[in-house]
């Protein structure tokens, strides 16, 4: 699908090129990350969607979001392209389906806020942890130094500072809200595929909880992303190689105690610590806002000619 995504043959190297890069996460296929099957079918959902063949695209979409509802992110693309019937539709189903089981257990619907929306781990250590490698991450690593508070002991944003729990808080909504607003305003620009990597790095830079496998997902939004020609192609493939690397682990790991339940997070120093959790959503976060004054300017270009 790539291939036929990709029609310009020097191209299709470029494209091949990055995912060899990125071949060394499918190694951790084997420990069941769905990551991988997600992204796959997204890309070829979206293949199809834009050939014109929508149906084609929703069924396939809708596999995606019942292996992981990743693809609700991009609802509001859907959404503002006029495809409201399919919005519709998707999330019937997706309630639908998850309904039963919160009706069955009704004390769950607590446990799902807290532990995706309201900042809050099941015990000390395991809010920020040596697997956590997304941007919230990264800025609650930067408030624990700030305020003496050791990320083995943290578990919930109550501890923080209010001022601090508020921006931590703000993160999702920040990436959420400017994805929104620039999706509305270019509905009309035929700017898909830039869109489409927009919500692929809102869900990397917002979402708490982010692993390294997680990176997959931007093999297709990568691949869309040059397919729009709105990034300057140098800075593109820079950052796409620096994501794809894998982390280099042996440059800081540590030996535990035989027998002990341990998190590497939870020895490092400060500067290690950041390190490892700036080493890939930096560059996301860089595209991100590559994306957005690219996005601006299309908007500026468009208002100064009309």
């Amino acid at each position: 699908f790539a291939h036929k995504i990709v029609a310009n043959k020097r191209h299709f190297i470029i494209i091949s090129f990055l995912l060899v890069f990125f071949s060394p996460y499918y190694l951790e296929v084997y420990m069941g990350n769905t990551s991988f099957i997600t992204g796959t079918l997204l890309l070829v959902a979206f293949y199809f969607y834009r050939q014109q063949e929508f149906k084609k695209f929703f069924i396939i979409f809708i596999m995606s979001i019942l292996i992981k509802p990743i693809g609700l992110l991009f609802l509001p693309l859907l959404f503002f392209d006029k495809q409201k019937k399919m919005v519709v539709i998707a999330l019937v189903i997706i309630i639908g389906l998850a309904l039963p089981y919160f009706l069955m257990h009704p004390g769950d619907w607590v446990n799902f806020v807290r532990v995706n929306f309201d900042g809050y781990a099941a015990q000390p250590g395991f809010l920020v942890h040596a697997g956590n490698q997304g941007f919230y991450a990264l800025m609650l690593t930067i408030s624990t130094h700030l305020h003496h508070l050791p990320n083995s002991k943290l578990y919930t944003l109550y501890q923080l500072p209010w001022w601090n729990d508020f921006l931590i808080r703000a993160i999702p909504y920040v990436f959420v809200l400017l994805s929104l607003w620039l999706t509305y305003r270019l509905r009309k620009s035929k700017q898909l595929e830039l869109l489409i990597f927009l919500w692929v790095a809102t869900y990397l830079l917002g979402y708490k909880d982010i692993w390294e496998h997680t990176y997959s997902l931007l093999i297709f939004g990568l691949l869309f992303l040059y397919l729009s020609k709105a990034i300057n192609p140098r800075l593109l493939l820079i950052c796409s190689v620096a994501i794809a690397l894998p982390t280099a682990f042996a440059f800081y790991d540590i030996t535990f105690f035989h027998g002990a339940f341990n998190d590497p997070d939870w020895h490092w120093g400060f500067a290690t610590s950041l390190i490892h959790h700036a080493t890939k959503p930096i560059w996301v976060l860089v595209l991100y806002v590559a994306c957005l004054i690219q996005g601006f300017g299309k908007l500026s270009y468009r208002k100064i000619m009309e």
